[in-house]
């Protein structure tokens, strides 16, 4: 039995992911920065907290590009990632070089680039700052950086240390729970797609080449194991009337509410959908040809009970033609052998079901 489509379709989940990450080390950016800029000025060194301060700004660029949706989500990263890195130069430049606490800061540009970008710019800015290390320690073997001027080296480096500790821990698990999410949300999408391939658009039944696979791989089973199988080919009677005397709207409604009202009686084994038009087909698996036209008997008095509001009160009817699936024929010729009993079923009046017999005599139910 189908299942109506539900759920939007996830895109760009990579994107998303990515600004979400972004959102997230913009504000451990904003944090951590105003929480150093603190700390260098309580340990007394007011221009490593200036620096800090001066940082700021460089965040409140990406938060304001990122705020303008994805097509600037590049220049915030960029933004974000070489105002880190040029705040830990000037860091390391003014608090003692090898021996700054915020040496091992570095290696949050590679992070940062890696969760906001991908792995290739990741591995790019890995290979930056071991440059930049190589450097920093030529530049302090030369002597060329100052005096320190905090009071508490030790002190200030262990607050460095496990800020930096938990700073990546934070992220590390906000990832992983984005990262979670967007495999979620793709997993979503992808279940999205695949019903939307299977489904008609109109009703959310399934759509004809779905159903035909289904009938070949029922087909298939039927004569593994010797088990009957019925196809019912349904048409409404008269629709082109209902289109031409209240519109392709109520045209639509109707289907619609055709449509429902027949899957809520399909059993959950059978598969039902849209043929095309204003045609169903009714795969019935494990029902031989007189279960099927007592089952299409019972859908027929249920589509003639139906009244819509938007025909001010009026009734559609249904013609419903059956075959009972045979070892020598195809799904096909099952299906054609269908078709013919539908148009008798027309021939002879509408609002009726006939069922096609193997000598091609038709057979009519009681109306």
């Amino acid at each position: 039995m189908t299942r109506m489509l539900t759920g939007p379709p996830a895109r760009h989940q990579a994107d998303a992911t990515r600004a979400e990450n972004l959102a997230i080390s913009i504000m451990l950016s904003l944090v951590a920065m105003l929480f150093f800029a603190c700390i260098y000025a309580w340990y007394g060194d007011s221009r490593a907290a200036w620096y800090c301060v001066y940082a700021l700004a460089g965040v409140a660029v990406a938060a304001a590009a990122l705020r303008y949706g994805p097509v600037n989500m590049v220049l915030a990263r960029r933004v974000l990632t070489f105002n880190a890195y040029a705040l830990m130069l000037a860091l390391i430049y003014q608090v003692d070089g090898v021996e700054a606490p915020c040496l091992i800061w570095l290696s949050v540009c590679p992070i940062l680039a890696s969760a906001t970008a991908g792995p290739r710019s990741g591995i790019a800015w890995s290979v930056t700052v071991m440059l930049t290390l190589a450097a920093v320690y030529a530049a302090d073997g030369a002597g060329l950086f100052p005096e320190p001027v905090l009071r508490d080296m030790r002190q200030v480096g262990m607050i460095g240390n496990i800020s930096f500790v938990l700073l990546v821990a934070v992220f590390l698990m906000v990832y992983e729970h984005n990262h979670a999410n967007a495999l979620r949300r793709l997993g979503q999408a992808v279940d999205t797609i695949r019903q939307m391939a299977i489904s008609d658009d109109l009703t959310g039944l399934f759509n004809r080449r779905e159903l035909l696979r289904i009938a070949h791989q029922e087909k298939l089973r039927a004569d593994r194991y010797g088990s009957p199988l019925s196809f019912c080919l349904i048409d409404i009677d008269h629709f082109k009337l209902v289109n031409d005397n209240w519109g392709h709207f109520t045209g639509d409604e109707v289907l619609r509410t055709v449509a429902t009202t027949i899957d809520e009686l399909v059993r959950a084994t059978d598969a039902f959908g849209r043929y095309g038009g204003e045609e169903f087909i009714l795969v019935l698996s494990g029902t031989e040809r007189q279960g099927a036209m007592d089952f299409a008997e019972r859908i027929r008095a249920a589509i003639e009970a139906l009244r819509f509001d938007a025909m001010e009160g009026g009734k559609v009817t249904i013609s419903v033609g059956v075959a009972q699936d045979r070892p020598q024929q195809s799904v096909e010729q099952a299906l054609a052998e269908a078709d013919a009993a539908l148009y008798e079923a027309k021939r002879a009046g509408r609002n009726r079901v006939v069922a096609g017999t193997p000598t091609g005599a038709p057979s009519l139910a009681p109306v």
